[in-house]
């Protein structure tokens, strides 16, 4: 199953891509998302790290697919009801 989502907002397309290109700063736009542990300052195919959410909520992940020049993004989550996303900033 592949989701998609939209959203449009006061970031440009190069500010939205370097949020999501920087794990660290997933919780600074994300309010679900209390910390990120990954290796790297960046994504990085390959790689894999955990999302910590409220009341212990741990998500694993890993970065599937990385395109700098497009500004997109696939990963696998490891969780019941997630399996694999894509994500697009444009």
């Amino acid at each position: 199953m592949r989701l998609r989502l939209t959203a449009t907002g006061r970031a440009t397309p190069d500010v939205a891509w370097e949020r999501y290109a920087r794990p660290a700063l997933w919780p600074t736009w994300s309010p679900q998302i209390v910390s990120v542990d990954y290796p790297a300052a960046r994504l990085v195919a390959g790689t894999s790290g955990t999302v910590h959410g409220w009341f212990g909520l741990r998500l694993s992940f890993t970065v599937d697919e990385v395109d700098v020049a497009a500004r997109t993004w696939a990963w696998t989550v490891r969780a019941p009801w997630a399996s694999r996303s894509a994500c697009t900033t444009a």
